[in-house]
């Protein structure tokens, strides 16, 4: 997939974030010991002054500035970069399928699941990049797609290969440490090639990256809230997540609608010229650094001019506590929501979302506590909950299983010793929310 000419990832960068050398390592320990990484030349980005296009910018100007400085700075910016642009492909995409353009609705796949143009295109380019950032090593990637059903529908390849290549050579991917990941036009073989190194099993030693590339399929075609997750393994830990939200407001209260009503009141009250902040959200974590926010932006505004903004969890009071579960009953069980909010004092009626949006809405606040009861013959995927495991930990959440342990995303591709469901809250909730997942069980076995 290398193209003759392209910059050399971790050789061709300069130290990301100097000025803020020490903010990490003074509020947390490093997970684990790493050699110092190799100098990097990055440039840096000016200033844009209030309402000024982004697009007609100089293009030599389009870096994003640095969230954070620890261990992983690298990787996370590389993180953001891949999913800012996958963000803004998923937008272009979801249009043209709402807007029934052919070739661009969704399939069914073998297992019965739904998967779009903008499934397969956003791994592929996110599989591109991380490859292109890390030239020297073989790309680990957990990875929800691949090429098999793609490759005998000749019409979808070749929308995924036209979303692929626009995306690569959009203004988007000018941002981040990479200086240009464009400049490259994919063939239909290269695209599934790219799309097929996510089949990755992980592990518990070396560097594994695990996407879901469109989480919340469903609530993709619907024209509402999906994510865009990406996050990093190091030595069987969690150390990097970018979680995109294309479509997950800026205002709490306009989450609990549809995102159609969204669409709607934007069109008769339309926001300033000049904001990024209507919708659309990128969370940014990074082990023992915490976690930020920032605008996506759109496909036709590249949001650098306002910096990353950290998050932290409510420490609200199980009163005035918020609930957060999947908006489909098959996916989760609402019964035992209920009961078990009711057990532990929540009043609020439970806000329903898509995707790993869930985690993006706990980090900075929208709601408290997340829980999720599947079937139980169903296994958790690794890529349905990491990038959004380490957001939520990263703004002091805590993310267990039914019975309060740890989850562990180097089991495979499979969460195979979570027990029962997953559940997430604020450290003063938490130790309440898995007593009452535990009265909830026990209740309904007698």
């Amino acid at each position: 997939l290398a193209p003759a000419q392209r910059p050399r990832g971790r050789d061709g960068m300069a130290a990301l974030g100097a000025a803020h050398v020490g903010r990490c390592a003074s509020t947390a320990t490093a997970p684990r010991k790493r050699q110092a990484a190799p100098q990097r030349h990055v440039r840096r980005a000016a200033a844009v002054a209030p309402g000024a296009s982004q697009d007609t910018a100089d293009p030599e100007q389009r870096v994003r500035p640095p969230a954070h400085s620890g261990a992983y700075d690298f990787e996370l910016e590389v993180a953001a970069q891949a999913v800012r642009v996958a963000s803004h492909l998923c937008q272009r995409v979801q249009a043209r399928l709402l807007n029934n353009v052919a070739g661009y609705g969704e399939q069914g796949k073998g297992d019965g699941s739904e998967v779009t143009v903008a499934d397969y295109s956003a791994q592929a380019v996110i599989s591109y990049i991380l490859q292109t950032a890390f030239p020297d090593t073989k790309l680990s990637l957990i990875g929800e797609e691949d090429s098999g059903d793609l490759r005998n529908q000749p019409v979808t390849l070749a929308a995924v290969v036209e979303t692929v290549n626009e995306a690569l050579n959009s203004p988007s991917a000018q941002i981040g440490p990479l200086v240009s990941v464009g400049g490259v036009t994919l063939t239909p073989e290269q695209v599934c090639e790219a799309i097929d190194a996510g089949a990755s099993m992980g592990g518990r030693e070396g560097r594994h990256w695990i996407l879901d590339p469109v989480d919340g399929t469903y609530g993709f075609v619907q024209g509402d809230q999906y994510a865009v997750a990406l996050a990093m393994l190091d030595d069987g830990e969690l150390v990097v997540g970018a979680l995109g939200c294309p479509n997950l407001p800026t205002r709490t209260e306009f989450l609990a609608y549809a995102h159609r009503y969204h669409r709607l009141l934007k069109r008769l009250f339309p926001p300033p010229d000049d904001t990024l902040w209507d919708k659309g959200c990128m969370f940014l974590a990074q082990r023992g650094c915490g976690c930020t926010v920032e605008p996506v932006g759109d496909s036709h505004v590249v949001a650098q001019n306002i910096a990353p903004v950290p998050v932290k969890m409510s420490k609200r009071g199980p009163e005035e506590a918020t609930f957060c579960e999947p908006v489909r009953k098959g996916v989760s069980n609402q019964g035992r929501n209920a009961t078990i909010a009711d057990l532990m004092g929540v009043k609020a009626k439970p806000l329903r979302l898509y995707s790993q949006v869930k985690y993006g809405a706990l980090a900075r606040g929208d709601a408290d506590i997340f829980m999720k009861f599947p079937k139980s013959t169903y296994k958790e995927k690794v890529w349905d909950h990491a990038a959004g495991v380490i957001v939520v930990e990263e703004a002091g959440g805590v993310c267990t299983d039914a019975a309060g342990r740890p989850l562990d995303f180097a089991e495979g591709r499979l969460l195979d010793s979570c027990d029962r469901g997953i559940v997430a809250a604020s450290d003063t909730l938490h130790t309440d929310l898995v007593r009452a997942v535990a009265m909830s069980f026990d209740s309904a076995m007698l």
